[in-house]
This record gives C-alpha cells, sequence and structure tokens, in this order.
C-alpha cells in the first residue's frame, strides 16, 4: 500500500542508499539492512503509517488486528 501511494522508484531506495557501509546497523534491529523490506519498513514507521511495537523492533511477524488495518487504512485517506 504504501510503495503504491506514496513513492516513486527513486524514492524506494532512499533508506538503503543511507545504509551502503557495511558497518552501519538497521535502525530497527529486527529488519536487517539487507532485506528486501528495509525500505518498506523504514518508510512506514517514518511516516507514522505503523509503529515500533516496543519502540525498537517492527515485530513484523506479528499478526495485525483488524482496528489496527482499519486504522492504517484510515491514515490513506
Amino acid at each position: 500500500l504504501w510503495n503504491k501511494k506514496k513513492n516513486t522508484q527513486d524514492q524506494l531506495n532512499k533508506y538503503s542508499a543511507m545504509f551502503v557501509d557495511a558497518s552501519m546497523q538497521s535502525p530497527v534491529p529486527d529488519v536487517s539492512r539487507n532485506s528486501a523490506d528495509f525500505d518498506a519498513v523504514l518508510g512506514v514507521v517514518e511516516n507514522d503509517l505503523m509503529h515500533l511495537e516496543d519502540g525498537i523492533n517492527f515485530a513484523g511477524d506479528k499478526t495485525v488486528s483488524a482496528v489496527e488495518l482499519i486504522e492504517l487504512l484510515q491514515k490513506f485517506n
């Protein structure tokens, strides 16, 4: 959804482009900077569409509730 609504191809790489140095760690420890989802995760967190559950980790394996999904979708209107 985020990709379709907001990003152009140039914007898709903006987060990963900042972390090209192998010594840099991901700002979200449970999402590797080499992950295919890295840019999407940082994008939705930075733009306040989703939040870090504990303030540190994204918890991408957590199931999103119906209420959370509705709240997320409402942010697109």
